[in-house]
């Protein structure tokens, strides 16, 4: 069975990188004065490793896939780039096994862009609150880093720092139980009675991360 523990650290940009997988058709990769083109597929969590598949047709010298080489990963999504550095851990022609980075840099503030999804009205979360309640409350935004949650401040307050526990609930999937933690509370620009929750994914793990953005995926290609 895969493992679905990861240190603390690595959380972000694991769900990252599943975020990638989901939402980003190219991924260039520099290696030896080259740049490969070609796609990100699911980390594996049993390697530790984020695997690249390049494009067919690209041609790279066996002495450069060598164990141990580093390379540099870039892709975009819309006008926000990424890069990180990475080492090969093994390597053929038709798929390459990265080390998972420690960071990753972007241009833009939020590492793993949310996807909205309030529009659907299919996607809810079914918090658990501290007073031993359950609260089924509509998802605005979603990613595998975090979520966005829309509540009545007249009949539920959340403060930053608070942690939770639920069901997250996607279409096509089983409910997904989570852990999740405040981050910030904001006005829902749309329905001005409503507040907007955003809060961070604790402890999700590679299936949790997996099950997210393979939910969003067949919801952004209809």
């Amino acid at each position: 069975m895969a493992d679905t523990s990861f240190l603390t650290q690595e959380e972000s940009v694991v769900a990252h990188l599943f975020w990638v997988v989901a939402a980003v058709e190219i991924v260039s990769v520099a290696i030896a004065g080259r740049s490969v083109s070609g796609r990100m597929l699911a980390p594996d969590p049993d390697l530790r490793a984020v695997v690249f598949e390049p494009s067919p047709g690209q041609e790279v010298p066996d002495r450069v896939l060598r164990k141990g080489k580093i390379v540099l990963v870039k892709y975009a999504s819309l006008e926000d780039e990424y890069q990180f550095k990475s080492q090969l851990i093994e390597a053929s022609p038709a798929k390459w096994v990265l080390a998972i980075p420690r960071d990753i840099r972007r241009s833009d503030r939020r590492m793993t862009r949310r996807d909205p999804v309030a529009g659907s009205r299919r996607y809810t979360i079914q918090l658990h609150k501290p007073d031993g309640t359950l609260r089924t409350l509509l998802v605005n935004d979603l990613s595998p880093a975090g979520v966005g949650i829309i509540f009545d401040p007249q009949l539920d307050r959340f403060k930053e720092g608070q942690v939770l526990k639920g069901e997250l609930s996607i279409p096509g999937q089983d409910p997904l139980s989570v852990r999740i933690e405040v981050v910030n509370v904001r006005t829902n620009e749309t329905v001005a009675t409503e507040r907007i929750l955003g809060a961070r994914f604790v402890g999700l793990g590679f299936t949790g991360c997996e099950s997210i953005a393979m939910g969003l995926k067949r919801e952004l290609q209809g």
